[in-house]
């Protein structure tokens, strides 16, 4: 693209389903999806994404989870669900809670299984991904 010198224009990240905008990087660093830059220079921007989940079940997509996951949250967007445990792949047990707002910016970089339980009995579980 070729701009006029000191020109502003307008960038904007948009992500695509099943992903999350984390920030810019290169001549411009910040964590809004959509800023505004002066090119007073030849600039090298990337807006970096982070994959938010899948399903260990392929059954369903993104848009129909039961829960918004963030780089460094999980968050119940519906009341059916009681309990909330989350494991790692090889089985051990990092949290079960009652809480609808997990924080999950304690957890090393990997894959987890997030398990949803109803109150009576039946659940699903989700593959995550913490980048």
């Amino acid at each position: 693209m070729m701009l006029d010198e000191s020109q502003a224009i307008e960038i904007k990240a948009i992500p695509q389903s099943g992903w999350v905008f984390d920030a810019w990087s290169g001549d411009y660093i910040g964590t809004n999806s959509q800023t505004t830059i002066t090119m007073d220079a030849d600039k090298t921007i990337v807006a970096e994404f982070l994959f938010t989940t899948g399903l260990v079940s392929q059954n369903k997509k993104n848009n129909d989870l039961p829960f918004i996951q963030t780089p460094n949250s999980i968050k119940l967007i519906t009341n059916e669900y009681v309990t909330v445990q989350l494991d790692g792949l090889t089985g051990q047990h990092i949290l079960k809670t009652t809480n609808s707002n997990i924080d999950i910016s304690m957890l090393r970089n990997g894959l987890y299984i997030l398990t949803l339980t109803k109150t009576n009995g039946e659940s699903q579980s989700y593959k995550i991904v913490k980048r």
